[in-house]
């Protein structure tokens, strides 16, 4: 690029060649000549870019980026980042992907309860987000979706866990994106529910108020501690009797571990007048009715949640005085539940009185 005198007392520019023309201009000022010429070597600039060739949609879209990022980073970090972060797989739709984790929950034979609970859960996700891409599931859009105001802590908790398994198993084990976008989101701490437990006359009465599989179904749920999901599965078979123990099988307990509970004496007399054939189920019936007749049995208006279980684990821990053995009993993996929620809850004359609970002389069979 250069200026030259051109007639006496005119200026020409020569820009030399852009986009294979040559430029030259003849101006009546040497400042004009230059100004010119500026404006010449940003266009020629430009070219070299390749910038003439955007149109004004991506010019604006550009412009932009550039807002968003405000100074911190250039197009091109974020260009980067975002193609790393977003590969070829992310553009998988949602039900697609959905379809596939549910097959590979089913290969690896997960629980049908929690295959369903995870299944309802993305689904709804889906349902309300649209079938978009992997890529376009933002950690801004998962946020929005889980912050309804008429879900509770505990409910948000659950969905944010139930979503961030897939998209961990989306993220680590298929490949199909760069992050987990649910990590990005923290959880609501939960304040600890007090829990409720029976007195021991309310369980007595509810065992001498129910009868035949009623009774069988309570005395396990008072004096073994299995959780409502375990004591469904369980078959007369799985109970050792002669032994003294009750073996829960791992594809019935929660932690999917094999474990033994040992059977108290009192458990024991409760149990032996009701014996049925080895396959027969503990219970079979329907659960709301044989909860009115426990409500009825012990005079309580509303079943508490949990309530037989959290009894024995109160029970068991201030008149055994054993937090491991307690948790064992339980299948916790730790004594962290035990501390947070059992510790002091009864006193040790009532779990004395509680473990003392026997049927009377003649305990109603069938």
């Amino acid at each position: 690029m250069r200026i030259r005198s051109f007639r006496g007392d005119k200026y020409q520019a020569d820009a030399g060649l852009i986009n294979g023309k040559r430029l030259r201009q003849v101006f009546n000022s040497k400042k004009a000549a230059e100004t010119w010429l500026r404006a010449q070597k940003e266009t020629k600039r430009k070219f070299r870019l390749g910038l003439r060739a955007l149109d004004v949609d991506q010019a604006a879209d550009a412009l932009a980026g550039l807002q968003i990022l405000d100074g911190r980073a250039t197009l091109v970090d974020a260009a980067r980042f975002w193609k790393e972060h977003h590969k070829h797989e992310s553009t998988r739709k949602l039900e697609d992907t959905i379809t596939a984790f549910i097959a590979h929950l089913s290969a690896r034979d997960s629980r049908k309860r929690y295959i369903d609970s995870m299944e309802d859960t993305l689904l709804a996700f889906k349902r309300e987000i649209g079938n978009v891409t992997l890529a376009d599931c933002s950690i801004e859009r998962i946020r929005e979706w889980l912050s309804k105001p008429e879900w509770s802590k505990a409910t948000f908790r659950n969905r944010r866990r139930e979503l961030s398994v897939f998209f961990n198993w989306c993220f680590e084990a298929q490949g199909y994106i760069g992050l987990n976008p649910v990590a990005r989101i923290s959880s609501p701490k939960l304040r600890d529910r007090q829990i409720t437990v029976l007195k021991p006359e309310q369980a007595k009465e509810l065992l001498n108020g129910v009868h035949g599989r009623d009774r069988a179904y309570f005395a396990l749920s008072l004096f073994s501690g299995l959780r409502a999901n375990e004591l469904d599965r369980l078959v007369w078979d799985d109970l050792k009797l002669e032994r003294g123990f009750i073996e829960v099988l791992g594809e019935n307990a929660k932690s999917g571990s094999r474990r033994l509970i040992k059977i108290q004496s009192n458990l024991l007399a409760w149990l032996k007048p009701l014996v049925q054939s080895a396959a027969e189920p503990i219970f079979r019936g329907d659960k709301y009715e044989l909860i009115r007749r426990a409500c009825a049995a012990c005079g309580l208006e509303e079943w508490p949640q949990n309530v037989c279980r959290h009894s024995f684990g109160s029970y068991h821990l201030a008149h055994f005085r054993d937090m491991n053995e307690t948790a064992m009993q339980m299948g916790h993996t730790s004594t962290s539940m035990l501390f947070r929620h059992y510790r002091e809850v009864v006193t040790v004359e009532d779990a004395a009185r509680y473990w003392a609970i026997m049927p009377e002389s003649k305990a109603e069979g069938h």
